[in-house]
């Protein structure tokens, strides 16, 4: 399990702990129940009267947990389901010895997923061949690696940035920023956010980098809004100088409706949703808990509910065809940009964003998916399909 637990470890609670966990999450409340007694909110609604007599906060990327929140409460654990961890600030739970846990990683197949399907979506409603293109991949961890390698399946030459594995691996195989700036056609961001320090992140694409970017060049991000200077954004975007395919917003909910509007491809924060992301990452948290707390194996385990493999029947076409039609079987970001764009044209309501983002989290990831050996194509065809991790016989 990808979770990371720092902090003063509990003995085993003698009396019944109490589980305070967004609603949102997968498996609530049956998940957490044999752990304690379950009470949920509504994620970007918590406040410290909220807490009450909560031993253990679980919360996902919307909740900020910090001293504001937590002060005087009885919190002695946090979990997040979420990759990053930039809502919650990590040194305060530290120094009040607040055992913490993440998620780490639990979503990366389904981001690369996702930015599989905007690569091919692009390719075909833009009219460019993916293997004359370079695709260049800004943070080189899991998601950013298997981007990398589903990008060079499809053909495409592939340029690395992250100077953290730079510094720590001796330089091989990765560029610098401005280099992958200047020779990318598409770009994939997959950054952390942070805000201080020789990696910071914070509004790292600015206004330089985008004017440094290659004419019709194509921006996508999928890690967080506040990597970007979306103002500048907006001003190449709408001058037709970058194209860009966003996932990720700042302020989100309340999210820049010209921007939606401007975008080639706009979703709402979902590149990481799916049915067997969320379970996974609920998973990891409840184990996590569930070591913190004492349970044993059997007063934790709860069995998971998948809905079995769905087939597809590929229609007759081009290699990329095949591909896409099967990509698009599991992730259509084409609906998810029609819904966002439908969204902002309403009046863009906050809560409608969570709604859209709700919506998404029956999508499941290739591997749900069955292809007959008699319709997924020539031999390149499927060895493709099989390396993305489509079932076929």
């Amino acid at each position: 399990m990808m979770v990371r637990t720092k902090g003063r470890r509990s003995a085993r609670y003698d009396a019944l702990m109490h589980i305070l966990i967004d609603e949102a999450i997968w498996g609530v409340p049956t998940l957490f129940t044999p752990l304690g007694k379950v009470r949920t909110y509504t994620g970007r609604a918590l406040t410290r009267d909220d807490l009450g007599d909560a031993d253990a906060l679980i919360v996902r990327s919307v909740t900020r947990v910090d001293a504001a929140l937590l002060q005087g409460s009885r919190v002695r654990f946090v979990g997040t389901v979420s990759t990053g961890d930039d809502h919650i600030d990590r040194a305060y739970l530290s120094r009040e010895g607040i055992t913490f846990a993440s998620a780490a990683g639990f979503n990366a197949r389904t981001v690369a997923e996702y930015v599989v399907a905007v690569l091919l979506e692009l390719a075909a409603t833009q009219g460019f061949d993916l293997p004359l293109k370079t695709l260049g991949v800004l943070g080189v961890g899991r998601i950013g690696s298997l981007v990398a390698r589903w990008g060079e399946l499809l053909g495409l030459r592939v340029v690395r940035c992250d100077p953290p594995r730079q510094r720590a691996e001796g330089g091989g195989g990765f560029v610098s920023s401005e280099c992958l700036c200047h020779e990318a056609d598409i770009v994939s961001v997959h950054v952390p956010l942070s805000r201080a320090g020789t990696d910071a992140t914070w509004r790292m694409i600015d206004a330089g980098w985008l004017n440094g970017m290659k004419t019709g060049a194509m921006l996508i991000n999928t890690s967080r809004g506040d990597v970007m200077d979306e103002e500048a954004l907006l001003t190449v975007v709408q001058g037709r100088r970058v194209n860009a395919a966003l996932d990720v917003w700042q302020g989100e909910p309340n999210v820049c409706r010209e921007l939606v509007e401007a975008c080639a491809i706009a979703t709402p924060h979902v590149a990481g949703y799916s049915m067997d992301a969320t379970q996974r990452g609920a998973m990891m948290i409840r184990d996590a808990l569930a070591l913190f707390s004492g349970a044993t194996a059997q007063e934790s385990e709860t069995n998971v509910d998948h809905d079995g493999s769905r087939r597809i029947d590929i229609p007759t076409g081009s290699m990329m065809d095949v591909v896409r039609f099967a990509v698009r079987s599991s992730c259509d970001v084409n609906a998810m940009d029609r819904a966002m764009r439908n969204w902002s044209k309403g009046g863009g309501a906050a809560a409608g964003f969570d709604g859209l983002r709700r919506e998404a989290l029956s999508r499941r990831e290739f591997g749900a998916y069955s292809l007959p050996s008699d319709s997924s194509g020539s031999d390149q065809t499927r060895s493709i399909l099989r390396a993305l991790g489509f079932t076929l016989p």
